[in-house]
């Protein structure tokens, strides 16, 4: 598997961000297993490690998530992952919510600061800037995660934000993200993409769609005919469809090491710019693939 993965997968491999919140939390719209139990969260993160998946991103509110990666860290001395969490105002304290997110993941520093959201960043924004200015910080990177286009032009001439993180996927796609992705990478910011499987709701039995999701049944079945069309893995197609964009990084969450090893196997590289036509002529009110209205 090592060596399949070095010389097949080394794009997937340095692309993929191990999505963290089904660690501490029941989370998607399509998991049937719930919150994962501490010895397969420690398979799936050594299987990361013994696979060159170095990305992890997580939060102080994915419940026990940090505290979790931390304890692996504390029984495997020498693992450096890169490591993304997300800061929410819990405290009138910026330092404090770092702080306690480092002594939670067990590290002095981490590669990536998000704010959970813009409200989040404005809360923090001026201890933020001091923090910078002295020069100490405790990550490489700093940005916020966010939902709405709208949201990221508020911020995008802020300098000293640098990374970005926001939905994209075969239903929010190109139409609603095409021209905002151009503009970040204009201004230099590096872009991670979340959500791509829309929280499970892609990979989901149509029999089982939710009665307040029955507006989107058209699209996926539409997908669905996409899929059969050319013979295509859902997954495979999700994970290429973003990997196509100019993207820095895909968060994707697994509910455990037989679906992670799954999609690594299963990953082949899409050329074809037909299917990837045809993913960008499906055309959905936001309001419909934001889970927020959901």
């Amino acid at each position: 598997m090592n060596r399949i993965i070095r010389i097949y997968f080394k794009i997937l491999i340095d692309k993929i961000i191990l999505g963290t919140a089904q660690f501490g939390l029941d989370y998607g719209v399509n998991n049937n297993i719930g919150k994962i139990q501490k010895k397969e969260v420690f398979k799936i993160l050594d299987f990361c490690v013994n696979n060159g998946i170095r990305g992890i991103d997580t939060a102080g509110v994915y419940g026990n998530s940090e505290s979790l990666i931390g304890e692996f860290i504390s029984y495997n001395k020498g693992v450096k992952f890169e490591i993304t969490t997300k800061i929410k105002k819990d405290s009138d304290s910026l330092i404090e919510e770092i702080d306690k997110s480092l002594d939670n993941l067990n590290v002095d520093s981490i590669n990536e600061l998000l704010f959970h959201s813009l409200e989040d960043f404005n809360f923090y924004k001026i201890q933020l800037q001091n923090y910078i200015q002295d020069e100490k910080t405790s990550f490489e990177r700093c940005g916020i995660s966010l939902y709405s286009n709208n949201e990221i032009k508020d911020i995008i001439d802020i300098d000293y934000l640098n990374s970005i993180q926001f939905p994209f996927n075969i239903f929010d796609n190109i139409n609603h993200r095409g021209d905002i992705i151009r503009e970040l990478k204009n201004k230099k910011f590096n872009i991670t993409v979340r959500s791509i499987f829309l929280q499970g709701l892609l990979l989901m039995d149509l029999r089982n769609l939710p009665k307040k999701l029955k507006p989107l049944e058209q699209h996926l079945q539409k997908v669905k005919t996409i899929v059969n069309k050319y013979k295509l893995d859902i997954k495979n197609l999700a994970i290429n469809y973003c990997l196509n964009q100019n993207i820095d990084g895909i968060v994707i969450g697994f509910d455990s090491l037989d679906q992670l090893k799954g999609s690594i196997k299963s990953y082949t590289n899409i050329h074809n710019a037909e299917i990837f036509n045809e993913i960008n002529n499906i055309n959905i009110k936001t309001e419909l693939i934001d889970p927020r209205y959901w």
